[in-house]
């Protein structure tokens, strides 16, 4: 109780709560759903920058192959190391090889800047239409601008959505608990 001095009595503050938006069920298991997967894909970016950059390039070459580059008909390589020319990974998009997508992997703490995608780029010149850059953190505007001027066919995979792939493909991800929720069909009525 507070005093009021101008009266010379006691007098009660009352405060009074705004009403809170009451979340259906669906959206308390949609809202943790999400923060779960925000977690997930956390904690898989910090061990992903913990993995030596040869493990790194297995498990993008992994993803890449689970989401359904070089599949039945294709295959992938890892033939990153020293002296691979700037390219990690080659995914062979048909039997006989002649599609191919080229894979480089950085397993980096700063940005990527543009000096190593114009690398690729230049690289791409030696066998391959189309390549992709995955990378633990983010591109440099410099970096995103040149992919968009240039001619070849690259695609940038910054940290936060390489986590949400994995998530999604399920590479280094189980499935810990299924809930099966019961929901009113509309059409059987």
């Amino acid at each position: 109780p507070a005093k009021d001095e101008h009266a010379g009595s006691s007098t009660t503050t009352t405060h009074l709560a705004l009403p809170q938006p009451t979340l259906t069920p669906q959206e308390r298991i949609d809202t943790a759903r999400g923060e779960i997967v925000a977690d997930v894909e956390s904690t898989i970016l910090q061990r992903l920058s913990n993995v030596s950059p040869k493990r790194f390039e297995h498990i993008v070459l992994q993803l890449l192959a689970k989401m359904g580059y070089a599949g039945n008909l294709g295959a992938s390589e890892h033939v990153g190391g020293t002296g691979d020319g700037g390219i990690d990974g080659i995914l062979y998009l048909d039997r006989l090889r002649l599609e191919r997508v080229y894979v480089q992997a950085k397993r980096w703490q700063g940005s990527v800047g543009e000096d190593p995608v114009r690398s690729f780029a230049g690289a791409m010149d030696l066998g391959a239409n189309k390549g992709v850059i995955l990378t633990t953190s983010t591109f440099t505007p410099a970096a995103r601008k040149y992919v968009e001027k240039s001619h070849k066919a690259i695609r940038l995979v910054e940290g936060k959505e390489l986590a949400g792939l994995m998530v999604e493909f399920e590479v280094g991800v189980q499935a810990e608990v299924v809930i099966r929720v019961p929901k009113v069909d509309e059409d059987f009525f």
